[in-house]
């Protein structure tokens, strides 16, 4: 009976578990097109922060490339992580960012806008599991209790432009 209840509670945990990373994992990218102002078609950025993804150039945290680009599209990127915190999926959306990127033709992306919030909360139950011995006419119970977990779900979105370098 006790080894029964043990594996249905560990299925409900592992089930529950599966079901909060699976919301964790998800990750769109929705793409604008963008049309300059006349006159404002070509810009020159001042530098900054800046790493490369899948050999995109992503300037973050108010950088710009300090060479001649042009602006191609705005681009919104939306992801969620879990109770587990972020194990990986802002590099996912970032390559997912570089390469929808690419394939329109960009040469870099710059973030000008990254933003978090709480979307939700997943919660998994303590679990006790009584075990009873009889040893003679003297029986004895005891129960062991392991702890609850709750955590956060957050959605985090990318504010970013795609740009291409003007060829010198």
């Amino acid at each position: 009976m006790t080894k029964a209840v043990r594996s249905k509670s560990t299925i409900r945990r592992i089930i529950l578990v599966a079901v909060a990373l699976s919301l964790a994992s998800c990750a769109s990218t929705e793409v604008i097109e963008y049309h300059a102002a006349p006159g404002e078609e070509v810009l020159i950025g001042k530098g900054g922060a800046m790493r490369k993804v899948n050999d995109i150039d992503i300037w973050f945290q108010g950088g710009t490339p300090p060479r001649a680009f042009r602006i191609l599209a705005q681009a919104t990127t939306n992801y969620r992580t879990g109770t587990a915190g972020d194990i990986g999926q802002r590099q996912a959306a970032l390559e997912q960012l570089a390469a929808e990127a690419k394939k329109r033709g960009a040469d870099a992306v710059i973030v000008f806008d990254e933003a978090s919030q709480v979307a939700g909360y997943a919660g998994i139950p303590g679990v006790s599991t009584t075990t009873a011995t009889v040893s003679g006419s003297t029986a004895r119970a005891t129960t062991a209790t392991s702890p609850g977990f709750a955590g956060a779900l957050r959605t985090h979105q990318f504010g970013a432009t795609f740009i291409k370098y003007e060829r010198q």
